[in-house]
C-alpha cells in the first residue's frame, strides 16, 4: 500500500528508529532526531539497501523506484554478457 504525503507529514520521532514502509521494496526510515531517509530495498551480489535519500514528494518517490530498477536490471544484463563472453 503507497504512503500518502498526509501521513508522511504526521510521522514523528519515537525514541529508536523506526521504517515505514511503502511498496516495490522502498521505505522512509524516522530518526530519532526527527530526520526522514528513504530507502530502497534490493537483492543484487548480495547487497542489501541503496543509499539515504532526502524525502521527497509521491512523484520523485516513485521516480527514484523506476531508476533504481532500470539501474539494477542494466547490471544484471552487464553481469550476464559477461558471463557469456568470459564463457
Amino acid at each position: 500500500m503507497a504512503l500518502s504525503d498526509t501521513k508522511l507529514r504526521k510521522l514523528r520521532p519515537k525514541a529508536k528508529s523506526y521504517k515505514v514502509f511503502d511498496e516495490n521494496g522502498l521505505f522512509l526510515n524516522v530518526t530519532p532526531t526527527g530526520g526522514q531517509w528513504w530507502r530502497l530495498r534490493y537483492t543484487f551480489d548480495q547487497n542489501g539497501e541503496a543509499g539515504k535519500h532526502p524525502v521527497t514528494t509521491t512523484k520523485e518517490r516513485y521516480a527514484l523506484i523506476f531508476q533504481a530498477s532500470l539501474y539494477l536490471s542494466q547490471a544484471l544484463i552487464a553481469r550476464y554478457l559477461f558471463k557469456v563472453r568470459k564463457t
